[in-house]
């Protein structure tokens, strides 16, 4: 009998120093504190590599601005790539008329979190050479503020 007491002091001894399950985080609760601290703009952006891009407006196709991204230095710089799958892009950018005015704005966001990270506008008056030349002026912006964030 004696024995038996002495064997069920050990294990509530020996029990007391094991952490419980309870006090113990899972690995979703483990993964969902590391991704609020890694929601950054700037974090999301600087590890895009992928582009989606599209446009709202007939006044401006998608091929415009992911030419004028490709020709532009940085693109290639930062590692870049284009994509026409929506789902397998890193970074979406989304290309808005502001009605009844020439002016283009545009915001990239993370597709996963839904993160804007970085925005910007143009203007342009009717033409396609115009339309060219806010379609360059919206790249350099994107490119330049993902630059930013290398930093």
């Amino acid at each position: 009998m004696k024995l038996h007491i002495l064997i069920l002091i050990l294990i509530t001894c020996l029990a007391a120093n094991v952490p419980t399950l309870a006090n113990t985080p899972t690995i979703l609760q483990q993964e969902a504190k590391t991704n609020e601290v890694n929601i950054s703009p700037k974090l999301l952006l600087r590890s895009a590599k992928s582009i989606y891009v599209e446009s709202d407006s007939i006044y401006f196709e998608s091929g415009t601005l992911e030419n004028a991204l490709r020709k532009n230095s940085k693109f290639e710089k930062l590692g870049f790539i284009l994509t026409r799958d929506k789902t397998e892009a890193d970074i979406i950018i989304e290309v808005q008329r502001v009605v009844f005015t020439p002016v283009f704005t545009f915001r990239a966001f993370d597709r996963k979190t839904q993160t804007i990270v970085a925005t910007g506008k143009a203007t342009s008056i009717v033409g396609l050479r115009l339309l060219r030349s806010a379609s360059s002026s919206m790249a350099s912006q994107f490119l330049n503020q993902a630059l930013k964030a290398q930093k």
